[in-house]
């Protein structure tokens, strides 16, 4: 599917879903939130459905007047997959498998396979899934106001570490200048994302890098954080996300790092990164399952790590 076949589905639809993966980070979030705000523009009846709480994190963002965390298929003649591009990580997987919905994937992760059969526009060359959403929605004919402007740069902003990453492109930086010029507050952005943290991130991050490892052969650091870490520190497993982005950014030995969070006991989350553009990331993390980018992957895998010695059995 290209550009001009999405923009023509949306146009025809008139009440629209758009739902976001499981435990969605800020570009995820401001996807939704961008593109409910320029749908509702076109009088489109538009519900962005997740099941996450993401006003603690990202207050800034206008737009969740129009969420709901239950789906009402009822009359949906569309629905759009964002920043995922299989229903198994998606928030609603079991409610959407079940019902034959029109669906469309809109996503800047590679696609390797298409289990579900679902039409697509996927850009793997995008720095986040709010580029691809920048000139959707410009196709659309919606003028990009001061409030989309502020979900586009905060997508961009959150994908590439604040443009630090070696996905950002030209491109990437042309479309962040004319969302500063259209109203978007790129210090308040940042300021809100990466440097106003409580305490209890300071001392999670903490405990991960007094746990920190290297292995000099491979050039490879890791560190990571068992279920009794958090439980220790009380602290909410999904704060622990951004250690690698920190690491990678700040480990100047490190061309490879892995970080290991059970954030269940019995269930472990791997995060990878680099800064090595020969590495692809996303081949190992399809070894355990998981995927994403060739310079950032995850994935999650049953097992324990040992408090005290981090080994990881599964």
């Amino acid at each position: 599917m290209n550009k001009s076949e999405l923009v023509k589905r949306i146009l025809k639809a008139h009440k629209i879903a758009v739902v976001s993966h499981k435990k969605p980070d800020g570009d995820a979030v401001s996807s939704l939130m961008a593109l409910v705000l320029a749908l509702h523009k076109l009088n489109k009846e538009i519900i962005a459905y997740t099941k996450t709480d993401f006003l603690s994190q990202f207050p800034f963002l206008p737009g969740v007047l129009f969420t709901k965390d239950k789906l009402d298929a009822k009359n949906i003649d569309l629905v759009i997959l964002l920043d995922h591009n299989v229903l198994v990580r998606g928030e609603f997987q079991e409610e959407l498998s079940k019902r034959k919905l029109p669906m469309i994937i809109v996503d800047h992760h590679p696609l390797t396979v298409n289990p579900d059969g679902l039409l697509y526009y996927i850009d793997d060359k995008a720095a986040a899934t709010t580029e691809i959403l920048f000139e959707i929605i410009g196709l659309l004919g919606v003028k990009i106001d001061k409030q989309i402007a502020t979900c586009l740069l905060t997508g961009l902003v959150t994908d590439t570490n604040s443009f630090q990453n070696q996905n950002t492109t030209l491109k990437t930086l042309n479309m962040a200048s004319d969302l500063l010029n259209k109203g978007a507050n790129l210090s308040k952005i940042i300021k809100s994302t990466y440097r106003e943290k409580p305490l209890s991130d300071w001392k999670l991050m903490g405990r991960a890098l007094n746990n920190l490892k290297y292995i000099k052969k491979y050039g490879m650091a890791y560190a990571f954080l068992s279920s009794r870490d958090l439980k220790e520190l009380n602290i909410d497993k999904e704060k622990a996300s951004g250690i690698s982005n920190y690491l990678i950014l700040s480990l100047k030995e490190a061309k490879i790092v892995l970080t290991l969070i059970e954030e269940d006991p019995g269930l472990i989350k791997g995060s990878l990164r680099t800064r090595d553009a020969s590495i692809n990331l996303n081949k190992i993390a399809e070894v355990f399952g998981g995927g994403g980018h060739r310079g950032a992957s995850g994935f999650t895998i049953n097992g324990k790590i040992s408090h005290q010695t981090g080994e990881i059995k599964y």
